[in-house]
């Protein structure tokens, strides 16, 4: 399923895996405070992808972000993809705090049988 017609994994898959590893980091940064009113949104991401990943003979794939640097309004991160233990692709980012209602958003999500939580 995660293969495309020549039997790699997708670029796009390997991104969308970094961009999550980036939010997780870039989250780190909010103190406890801040962390309930407080998201960050990717603004923009660049992308490096340094090999092919085939699907047959690949077990893991593995993201590791770091926060390069933040300030008040934005949060600069990096991340290395690595396919078993090569390296396979390096992204950066920009995110953006931004107004979040922690509460609000956890009363309204929709669950898979179209319910509310």
């Amino acid at each position: 399923h995660l293969a495309n017609a020549i039997g790699v994994v997708q670029g796009g898959l390997i991104a969308t895996l970094a961009d999550a590893a980036m939010a997780v980091a870039a989250v780190e940064v909010l103190d406890d405070d801040d962390f309930k009113t407080t998201s960050v949104t990717t603004s923009d991401m660049h992308a490096r992808l340094l090999g092919a990943v085939p699907v047959k003979g690949t077990e893991v794939l593995r993201a590791v972000a770091e926060v390069v640097r933040h300030g008040r309004t934005l949060v600069w991160t990096e991340c290395e993809v690595f396919a078993d233990d090569r390296l396979v692709a390096r992204f950066s980012s920009t995110g953006v705090k931004v107004p979040f209602k922690a509460r609000s958003y956890a009363e309204t999500v929709t669950t898979r049988d179209g319910g509310h939580r």
